[in-house]
């Protein structure tokens, strides 16, 4: 690195420090508001942004909250209202110290025709800057913290080394856990385990989405994703979480009614400034309350969710498998599919999905098939 982007380099991490932006677009759910820095470029204020939040915040932060919880992805995005591409809500969630309040850099490393130097894309946890406070927090730094090692661990489990023409990749799996990963030689594309038995990677993925197709048009499968989608969706936990946010915010009533009575004789601007923080809490519990009472009305409508509905919503899905394209097609099996077990002895294989926007669990295909691939 030459002396001036050395330079460059050290003002950006300077500017974090100071609660600025390094630069770049607002995440979802804010925006950029800019600010003065008190220094002056040919006679002009230098400007620094930092974030406020926009119209979209309340559903960014519901679904946040709901993915630091541990509720799947599709499913939170059905609760949140949230409506985005799965792309971008990866992108948020792997931004999760951002919602937490902080403003951070120096996560990824430089990339050089493509591909990230050391071969990884974020550096380590050392090497980052982050500055806490910076901005409206949608979740806890704790909630952040946890959301991240979830989406390490992953990443680290799936261990996909495969291009992105190979439909399976990072999803399939021994009966012991062991990945087989894509290879290629020459123009022919394989699964590999280990260094040992390969498996043609076309004959595979045709069996693999003929059986998805199968599967999403099965009765049981409609049935299992029924009984699923109504125990996950029990109004209990919502009515109880409501009567508690009522409860809080009558609390803080009565806290900022005993304030008011001390203003005429107290000092003042300790007094409003204790008033000011209650109603921030009030405000933000009635956010809650609201996100609440959706989820309360969504859960309601699951309840009385019929068989020939989902049936519609699968058919809809299997239809258009023959319509996407390569990477269209692994997107798609990705959103449903949690990981497919294939047996190295006979080329068995038994697919576990996981289609949280129905119903939050992991359902396994109703039987096992024999694709009887060629060696």
């Amino acid at each position: 690195m030459d002396v001036a982007a050395s330079c460059a380099t050290a003002g950006m991490g300077e500017n974090v420090k100071r609660g600025f932006r390094a630069g770049g677009r607002a995440p979802a759910g804010y925006k950029l508001k800019h600010e003065p820095t008190g220094a002056y470029r040919d006679g002009h204020p230098v400007m620094k942004s930092k974030l406020e939040t926009d119209e979209t915040a309340r559903a960014v932060g519901a679904y946040m909250k709901l993915r630091a919880a541990g509720v799947p992805r599709r499913s939170a995005a059905l609760q949140s209202r949230i409506g985005l591409p799965d792309t971008t809500l990866i992108g948020m969630e792997w931004n999760a110290l951002t919602y937490a309040g902080c403003t951070v850099w120096n996560v990824h490393n430089e990339r050089i025709r493509g591909r990230a130097v050391g071969g990884t894309k974020r550096r380590p946890r050392s090497e980052w800057i982050i500055k806490e406070g910076t901005h409206e927090a949608f979740i806890t730094r704790a909630e952040a913290e946890a959301l991240l090692r979830t989406l390490e661990a992953k990443a680290l489990n799936r261990r996909d080394r495969a291009p992105e023409d190979y439909i399976l990749g990072g999803l399939v799996e021994t009966p012991a856990g062991e990945p087989w990963h894509g290879c290629r030689d020459g123009a022919w594309r394989s699964y590999r385990l280990g260094r040992g038995r390969r498996v043609n990677a076309q004959a595979v993925e045709h069996a693999v989405v003929e059986k998805i197709a199968e599967d999403l048009k099965s009765p049981q499968f409609v049935k299992a994703l029924v009984r699923a989608a109504r125990e996950l969706a029990r109004p209990d936990p919502e009515l109880q979480a409501i009567g508690r946010a009522y409860a809080d915010m009558e609390a803080l009533d009565r806290k900022i009614a005993k304030i008011t009575e001390l203003l005429p004789e107290g000092p003042q601007r300790p007094l409003l400034e204790q008033i000011r923080r209650f109603e921030e809490r009030r405000e933000k519990i009635r956010a809650d309350v609201i996100d609440h009472e959706t989820r309360l009305k969504q859960a309601r409508a699951i309840a009385g969710i019929k068989e020939r509905d989902v049936v519609a919503i699968l058919d809809n899905l299997a239809n258009d498998l023959a319509t996407l394209d390569t990477g269209q097609l692994r997107e798609f099996v990705r959103s449903i599919v949690a990981r497919i077990v294939m047996d190295a002895r006979d080329l068995t294989c038994r697919i576990h999905y996981e289609i949280p926007a129905v119903s939050g669990d992991k359902l396994a295909s109703p039987r096992g098939f024999e694709p009887r691939l060629p060696p």
